[in-house]
């Protein structure tokens, strides 16, 4: 097996584990959305939860669709064989890169609730988002720019865990 149908499983699992977060958060979600007497709150239940999950699901499904041209996009020798001497250095960026895609995926839904959110409170009330708020879009930016970065030097970051494992 080489590891680029590693790779494919890998990005399938990570398709069903954010379709099983989309399923196992939309239900408390809507729920709690709905259960406000505001009636401005309960129309923007659609942009607060219903987009932030439809994306998730769409990106769930690009992995699942197409995990080939995601992982030729981020790793381009992943047709090494397996007797190749190069192989568990070409898996190892391989996995990096995996785990930055996972990252940037979460992270883009994620950013993709705040922009939601940020902008249903100025319209409705005026308001900016609160502090709790401000500091889980602060992280996931950061969690972006991790996904970014393991994405872009998964070569580096495979030659420091080879050495520290060496």
């Amino acid at each position: 097996m080489t590891h680029r149908n590693i790779l494919i499983i890998a990005l399938k699992l990570g398709a069903i584990f954010l379709f099983i977060n989309v399923m196992e958060t939309l239900p408390n979600q809507w729920a709690e959305s709905v259960a406000h007497d505001n009636e401005a709150f309960s129309y923007s239940v659609f942009s607060l939860v219903g987009l932030p999950a439809l994306f998730k699901v769409i990106i769930a499904l690009m992995l699942w669709i197409f995990p080939n041209r995601i992982i030729l996009s981020t790793v381009p020798d992943s047709c090494v064989n397996k007797e190749s001497p190069e192989y568990f250095i070409n898996l190892n960026q391989a996995f990096i890169s995996v785990v930055g895609i996972y990252l940037v995926a979460f992270s883009f839904s994620d950013l993709s609730y705040f922009v939601v959110l940020k902008s249903e409170l100025a319209r409705q009330f005026g308001g900016e988002l609160e502090p709790q708020d401000q500091a889980a879009f602060v992280a996931t930016c950061v969690e972006l720019g991790m996904g970014t970065l393991l994405i872009l030097g998964n070569k580096g970051i495979a030659k420091v865990v080879h050495r520290l494992r060496n």
